[in-house]
Formats: structure tokens, C-alpha cells, sequence
């Protein structure tokens, strides 16, 4: 278990800790807090791939275990925030059952012995659902207290929506990329070259 494996780790056990303020009917102070979680667990993202490529100890377990803990964070920020209306159901819906299928596919391709690493239009994806999570989640819920006096009303919510668009657009054409290298990756087992 590597410094970088153990970080990724650390991803997905501030997950719970990160639910915990989202969930509750409290105040804005909670959504600000869960937010500092969320930017806590998102920084680890960057760190883990960091410590992995300098100290020369990227490991398959580190290349399958990332990109999950990378899709735990972003579906349990979500689900909260589809249950306050701030995030459109069927979009979460997209977005949640996108990571599932590049899971999928990349578990079976590890079953054949070829680990499938996080593209950059993947790691583009992850940037931009965190910024949009990042403004959505300090949206109060309908519950929540109103606004801060000090910030323009809905602007969270306009900036939050407008990048969770592009996280859909971004989500989308990645996994058309994802599906095409590994039709690939099947046709050349099979011995068959890939039409165009």
C-alpha cells in the first residue's frame, strides 16, 4: 500500500464525513463546511497521481482504485443536492450512469488484463464537475437560512449550473472515447482491425 494509495483512500473516507453536512436540515454554515470537505477530498485527487509519478510508484490497484473513489465523491455530492432540487434528476441520472458503465467497461477490461487509465478528457470531466459541485453545494437548501447578505442571490446556483452543462457535455464525449478504445482493444484481441 503506497503513500498515494493510502491518499486515495483517504478520498473515499471523507465521503461519509462529506454526507454528513449535506444531508443535514441545518444551516448555510453546514453547506460551507461540506464544501471545504468536498475541496479537501478533491485536492487528495490531484495529490495521489502526483506522489504516485514522483516517487515512481504507479501501481494498477492506484490506476482502479482513483477513478472509483473519484466517482464515489462525485455521486454522493450529487444525490444531496437532487433531493434539494438544485440538481436536475435526470442530469445526475446522466452523470451517475456514466461513471457506472465506464466502470463497468474498464472491469471488464481489467478481467482481460488491460487496466484502461483515466484520459485527459476524463481528468477535464473531474475538474469541471468539481467546480460545479463546488458552487452548487453552497446553494442553501429549501430549509436552509437565506442568503448571506454579501452574496448576489443566485449566483452559486447560475455559475454551479452552468458548469455542471459542461461536466454533461464533457461526460459524455469521454465515455464515447472510452467505448471506442475499448472496441478496439476487443477487436485487436480478436485479430480483426476496427473498421473506421
Amino acid at each position: 500500500m503506497s503513500a498515494a494509495n493510502k491518499i486515495t483512500l483517504l478520498r473515499i473516507v471523507l465521503i461519509p464525513l462529506l454526507l454528513a453536512f449535506l444531508v443535514r436540515e441545518g444551516t448555510t454554515t453546514d453547506r460551507w463546511i461540506a464544501l471545504l470537505i468536498f475541496l479537501l477530498a478533491s485536492a487528495t485527487d490531484g495529490l495521489d497521481g502526483y506522489l504516485a509519478r514522483s516517487r515512481g510508484q504507479v501501481t494498477v490497484l492506484g490506476k482502479l482504485l482513483d477513478p472509483v473513489a473519484d466517482k464515489l465523491l462525485v455521486t454522493a455530492a450529487l444525490l444531496p443536492l437532487v433531493r434539494d432540487e438544485i440538481v436536475g434528476d435526470w442530469m445526475a441520472a446522466l452523470l451517475i450512469g456514466r461513471e457506472f458503465l465506464v466502470s463497468g467497461l474498464r472491469s471488464v477490461a481489467s478481467a482481460e488484463g488491460v487496466v484502461i487509465p483515466a484520459g485527459s478528457l476524463g481528468k477535464w470531466k473531474m475538474g469541471m464537475s468539481i467546480t460545479a459541485i463546488s458552487f452548487l453545494i453552497v446553494v442553501p437548501s429549501p430549509s436552509a437560512a437565506a442568503w448571506p447578505a454579501w452574496v448576489p442571490e443566485g449566483a452559486y446556483l447560475l455559475l454551479g449550473t452552468a458548469f455542471l452543462w459542461l461536466t454533461l457535455a464533457l461526460s459524455l464525449a469521454s465515455a464515447g472515447l472510452y467505448f471506442w478504445e475499448f472496441r478496439h482493444f476487443i477487436q485487436a484481441r480478436k485479430g480483426t482491425p476496427a473498421a473506421p
